[in-house]
């Protein structure tokens, strides 16, 4: 599921948006019709920011799955949805 994961946002079909650098994190609004819910913010660590952002979004994303708290839909529907 990594793989699909970052396989999106490489696409541009889950969409990364930082807006906030406090406290040692980084906060982004993430957005996608490929996602439940479509939209939400989300927070990493700024050490993991700095050395490898995309990586560290594609754990959080991961992790929120595991979870349950967002659902992911990999249908070929969503293709090419931001």
């Amino acid at each position: 599921m990594r793989n699909q994961i970052l396989a999106r946002i490489n696409k541009g079909e889950i969409a990364v948006k930082p807006w906030a650098w406090t406290f040692g994190c980084v906060d982004c609004t993430i957005t996608s019709r490929c996602l439940t819910p479509n939209s939400f913010c989300i927070s990493v660590a700024e050490s993991a920011w700095d050395d490898y952002h995309t990586e560290a979004v594609v754990n959080e994303l991961y992790r929120l799955c595991l979870s349950g708290e967002i659902t992911f839909s990999f249908s070929a529907d969503n293709e090419g949805d931001i």
